[in-house]
């Protein structure tokens, strides 16, 4: 249903100039529009983030505040099997009431991400455009959702590995981390002073699960036909 009243929804009609007043719009219309608020949110939620549970996870952390913050920050994706936006979603529904928070209180954080990219995102676009040389090579080469790169030191620890494979010792590395990041300076310490496999062994995980949540979208849509 929530796909039919998209089709016959006039944009200009409802006043509806955003991706945020969309969705407003078809939060406080669900009732009249004969569709459930899950499927709403469900829609946000990969418009968001497609398929990836992380991106969603970081997008909320960053747009969201007070207890679902705090519940957010603590939680584990990996240890409570949360490998979709939909798994997330209903995950927080499950444990809002004594975490604190609501479920109108993740909408609201979804509708905010609508507006605002992962700092992670806005911060490599912004490398990019001052970058030259070797590291612009290195950051073009870099895919932020293929190669899971979703927090600052996640971005951090990719270009240090990029670094390393070009021929730059770790002095060199750390000296053009320190450049590139002149604020994370413990946390460029910290990266630098890890077992030289972590980087290969995050990069085959990421692989895996990359793979699983591809087999996870196509059974979905071979379900979907065969209904």
């Amino acid at each position: 249903e929530l796909q039919s009243y998209l089709e016959n929804l006039n944009l200009e009609e409802q006043d509806i100039h955003s991706p945020g007043e969309l969705y407003e719009h078809l939060y406080a219309n669900s009732e009249k529009g004969n569709y459930s608020v899950k499927e709403a949110d469900l829609l946000l939620a990969r418009t968001l983030a497609d398929e990836d549970a992380e991106l969603l996870y970081n997008l909320l952390i960053e747009n969201s505040e007070g207890p679902l913050r705090k519940c957010l920050e603590k939680l584990d994706l990996k240890k409570k099997g949360i490998e979709t936006p939909e798994d997330l979603l209903r995950h927080l529904q499950k444990v809002a009431g004594k975490n604190g928070y609501t479920m109108e209180d993740v909408r609201e954080a979804m509708i905010r991400a609508l507006e605002n990219p992962l700092e992670t995102e806005q911060l490599y676009h912004s490398m990019l455009e001052k970058a030259d040389g070797i590291m612009l090579d290195i950051l073009e080469g870099l895919d932020l959702r293929e190669d899971g790169i979703y927090t600052v030191e996640d971005l951090i620890r990719a270009i240090y590995q990029a670094l390393l494979e070009q021929g730059f010792d770790e002095e060199q590395a750390e000296k053009m981390l320190g450049d590139l990041f002149p604020t994370q300076t413990k946390l460029i310490k910290e990266i630098l002073k890890e077992p030289k496999g972590k980087g290969a062994v995050i990069g085959v995980s990421i692989g895996i699960v990359a793979g699983l949540l591809l087999l996870i979208l196509l059974w979905l849509r071979r379900r979907k036909k065969g209904e």
